[in-house]
């Protein structure tokens, strides 16, 4: 090409190619998707030119088929890179799910080479790539007519931004997409149907004629988080596509596996009709940007409604040696990753049930939906069932962490309501000051805990090496960022540190500071979080100004009978009691 030619020849003769190539391969309908367009301000027309030359030279420099053939998606993992320094890209409700998390999705679903597969809210495409090249891998050579015809008639996917359903398209023929069905538009405008073998995409008020049928045995989805339309709408509208027995595979946020209101009335309507296969907790920073922390898998098999001995398989995924983009690698000895025994276990388990599957203590159990917890599915709800030895649990604060959630969470029975209540201020129980630690980056790893304003695992953030001056002990903090952590309150009877961002409070004396009292405490600071805006940032005289602590009083007198007899109804209390003894 002659790339010295003035801006509009260059571009005209990039755009007679494309158009040339398309025809070529009967795919004119993507002109509009990959054609190039001159700005329209003309001062901004050289600036375009350069960008097309300096993208050539670079285009020059790659090779390209080697990239296709390695099984990398290249244009995903770009799209990713650019999202972490895009400031829109989480209020876009842009969210491309890693790599190696679609493969995992297409290994345990044992995607087979007639399954017919969607992917509602496909982004780049990045389920449909990594199920595309599964089944290249084990028919391309041995029977490449079976290859063809998958690539050809089974991936379908639905993309509503523009920009990025371009990107899906060209990402797809770039791995070989024979026919590339990604759509551009929203997914609650399409309806998909099979008839006379034929899968039939049709529009609002559109009929088909005939006997029809729901099309797709597998479902591969990661709807947008944190936009107009709920996380939930979006599995709902998956299901009704399906085939009964079919397969869901969904990334999904906290709220629809363990919220309240109305998450949890959403979780009890689908298991009036689906059956929940698997939960597995995602990694906390699963995501760039890292716009949600609580993410969880959940498989739900279509149009077969939940039993109350149905097994169901929960797991706790670590992937600190297959997420390559952690900002912060760790060693060898700290890494934890079970990719790989999740991904053959849980495949296990979807084929052959609940035989062969051997718990792991935080990791891994198969168990039943346990109703008494609110309909609650999250992992971490199980898995503490298979917790190791106390004495031989490393380090002991992720016992406690453990016990602790589920001393709060899980009620045997329904929960007392106290004769009569009292509020009191923060400083009416504690001395109160913010942390002193200095910010992560600058720490190495250790063994001593560090509280930030997480939301998990106790606030803590991760175990690093910080100076002795520094250290806390048996003392309750409260997050004071303005996320949505703001005001959540932990209990910490073991040695840790916070950064600024955590009040710590110590316990002012002529309390009676015992586990039962200190968890019932917190559990009543939390409450307060409503009252913090979502993502603005508190200071610390307003998280201590508005935090009411509401307890249980007789007359004058705290109520700490009622309170023991409260905490020691919870699933978990007792063992968490066993613990601090020793």
């Amino acid at each position: 090409m002659r790339i010295n030619d003035e801006p509009l020849t260059l571009v005209n003769d990039v755009n007679g190619r494309i158009e040339a190539l398309l025809m070529q391969h009967g795919r004119e309908d993507f002109r509009a998707e990959v054609s190039l367009k001159l700005p329209n301000t003309p001062e901004n027309h050289r600036k375009y030119w350069s960008a097309i030359v300096q993208t050539m030279q670079h285009l020059r420099e790659m090779n390209i088929r080697s990239a296709i053939n390695s099984g990398t998606d290249a244009l995903g993992q770009f799209y990713e890179t650019f999202l972490k320094y895009a400031n829109d890209a989480s209020e876009m409700g842009i969210v491309l799910t890693p790599r190696h998390i679609t493969k995992f999705a297409v290994d345990v679903m044992a995607i087979r080479h007639d399954d017919l597969i969607l992917d509602p809210t496909c982004g780049t495409g990045g389920f449909l790539v990594s199920a595309l090249d599964s089944i290249r891998a084990s028919h391309y050579s041995s029977h490449p007519d079976v290859y063809n015809a998958f690539r050809n008639d089974c991936l379908f996917g639905v993309e509503q931004a523009d920009d990025v359903f371009a990107l899906s398209l060209v990402n797809m023929i770039f791995r070989g997409d024979g026919k590339s069905r990604i759509y551009n538009g929203n997914c609650f405008d399409n309806e998909f149907v099979r008839q006379d073998g034929r899968v039939l995409r049709l529009k609002k008020n559109d009929k088909p004629g005939g006997p029809i049928m729901r099309p797709f045995t597998r479902v591969l989805m990661n709807p947008p988080f944190a936009i107009t339309e709920p996380e939930s709408l979006f599995v709902d509208y998956a299901l009704n596509q399906m085939q009964p027995g079919g397969l869901l595979f969904a990334v999904l946020p906290n709220g629809p596996v363990t919220g309240s209101g109305k998450d949890k009335e959403w979780r009890r309507d689908t298991l009036k009709q689906h059956t929940v296969r698997a939960v597995v907790k995602m990694p906390d920073d699963l995501f760039m940007p890292n716009v949600h922390k609580g993410t969880y898998a959940l498989i739900l098999e279509a149009w077969r409604p939940h039993k109350a001995n149905d097994d169901v398989f929960f797991g706790y995924l670590y992937d600190d040696q297959h997420a390559t983009y952690k900002s912060k690698l760790l060693s060898e000895g700290r890494a934890r990753d079970n990719l790989g025994r999740i991904t053959d276990d849980l495949a296990r388990f979807l084929r052959d049930g609940r035989a062969l599957i051997v718990a792991v203590p935080k990791e891994i159990c198969v168990s039943t939906l346990n109703m008494d917890l609110s309909y609650d599915f999250a992992s971490e709800a199980y898995l503490g069932g298979g917790m190791p030895d106390l004495d031989t649990a490393p380090p002991v604060e992720e016992l406690f962490v453990e016990l602790s959630r589920r001393a709060v969470r899980s009620p045997r029975r329904p929960a007392l309501v106290p004769k009569q209540t009292r509020e009191f201020e923060i400083e009416a129980l504690f001395d109160v000051r913010r942390g002193q630690c200095p910010p992560l980056k600058k720490l190495a790893d250790g063994d001593i805990p560090v509280v930030t304003s997480s939301e998990q695992s106790n606030g803590i953030a991760g175990y690093y090496d910080v100076p002795k001056d520094l250290i806390e002990s048996h003392c309750v903090t409260i997050s004071a960022n303005g996320s949505t952590g703001a005001g959540k309150s932990f209990w910490h009877p073991y040695q840790f540190s916070a950064v600024s961002d955590a009040l710590v409070c110590s316990w002012r004396e002529g309390w009676k500071v015992n586990p039962a009292f200190c968890l019932y405490v917190c559990n009543a600071i939390s409450q307060n979080s409503w009252r913090f805006d979502y993502f603005r940032k508190s200071t610390s005289a307003r998280v201590l100004a508005d935090i009411r602590i509401k307890l249980p009083v007789t007359g004058d007198r705290v109520d700490y009978k009622f309170i023991d007899r409260v905490m020691n109804r919870m699933r978990g209390f007792t063992r968490l009691k066993e613990m601090l003894d020793v």
